[in-house]
């Protein structure tokens, strides 16, 4: 998967063939930054500034199921930089308010924030 900023969108690549699989553009990707994989989903961060977010992909349709942000819900993502998937946990490395965001990867519930 590869992040694609200036078309708000990301793409699949067959890791085999070197072929593009599959094009998701969504308005939930906007300036998407850094991409994971993890449980079985894609999850990407962005954008830095005053309404970033996380979303999460379901490779197999593609399509982003939710999207968390600032605004929709108790999340203070803070210029997010990075993420790691550890089992069922997504974890967001937040620049801006040098925290850490843990999150529940199948719905994005925010479990807490560690300062």
């Amino acid at each position: 998967w590869v992040t694609n900023q200036n078309d708000e969108s990301v793409t699949e690549i067959s890791a085999s063939t070197v072929q593009q699989v599959n094009v998701l553009v969504s308005s939930n990707l906007p300036w998407v930054g850094p991409i994971i994989f993890g449980d079985g989903y894609v999850f990407t961060v962005s954008p830095p500034g005053g309404s970033p977010m996380v979303s999460q992909i379901v490779p197999s349709s593609p399509a982003v199921t939710w999207m968390m942000c600032n605004t929709n819900g108790p999340s203070l993502f803070n210029d997010p930089e990075a993420a790691v998937v550890t089992g069922s946990l997504l974890w967001v490395v937040n620049k801006g308010g040098n925290s850490l965001t843990e999150m529940d990867t199948d719905s994005g519930n925010l479990i807490r924030t560690i300062s």
